[in-house]
């Protein structure tokens, strides 16, 4: 039990430090006359037949605010279900309980997915704006000698903007989800078949969320610093 101790504490220490997940500002790099609004104007039942659809980058970033936004609700259901099991060594483990704040985590992810689904079927089929040459202009050495940061999340982060890849980012943070959304589902058949959690399986699904959410919010702010910078 004192791994999952670890875990709870690593959880509370995230939510400290990560605000957000990944804004909208990642819309300015897809043409639009007007630019992005602030938040996005849409969500994912807006494109459903997407061969149909108007793309613009009120698209984007609705989709990346609401898949983000349901990405942060599975984490805080997540962070209620460790919670939960680690109460265990206290009172009577509250089998019901476990099961409601897992459930709503896996419910919630599979919004992730599906609005980062939509997500990156309609940046697939948009041009760059001239935007994204600012993102192979940044200073990130500068952005990890002044922020403590996660070498190796923010490595990959690196990679990915220094070329310019918005929508690899996309699609990355689309497999992430189904890989996290993949463990949870193993760590529910656990408790279905022992009663318990598989210890090992809430370690990796905990730590999956922590680099996904350092992930999210080491680009959210590059894209935010260059919004700015342009003044947009």
């Amino acid at each position: 039990m004192k791994k999952l101790v670890i875990i709870v504490f690593i959880a509370v220490f995230f939510v400290k430090l990560s605000p957000l997940f990944m804004s909208d500002d990642s819309c300015i790099f897809f043409p639009s006359p007007e630019g992005c609004p602030d938040g996005g104007t849409t969500t994912s039942n807006d494109y459903v037949g997407l061969e149909k659809t108007k793309y613009t980058p009120y698209s984007i970033g609705g989709l990346v605010s609401t898949g983000g936004t349901m990405f942060l609700k599975s984490k805080s259901n997540f962070d209620l279900f460790l919670s939960r099991v680690e109460n265990s060594e206290i009172e009577t483990l509250n089998y019901e309980g476990i099961n409601n704040s897992l459930f709503a985590a896996i419910d919630e992810l599979k919004k992730a997915v599906n609005s980062y689904s939509i997500l990156c079927g309609i940046a697939d089929k948009i041009p760059y704006s001239s935007n994204i040459l600012h993102l192979k202009n940044y200073d990130y050495k500068g952005f990890q000698e002044n922020n403590t940061v996660n070498p190796d999340v923010f490595s990959k982060v690196e990679i990915y903007l220094n070329e310019g890849k918005v929508k690899e980012v996309f699609h990355y943070t689309l497999d992430e989800f189904l890989s996290l959304l993949a463990i949870l589902e193993k760590i529910k058949t656990s408790v279905e078949l022992k009663g318990f959690p598989d210890i090992n399986l809430s370690w990796e699904a905990n730590q999956k969320y922590l680099e996904l959410g350092l992930f999210g919010q080491y680009s959210s702010k590059v894209f935010m610093d260059i919004r700015n910078e342009l003044g947009i």
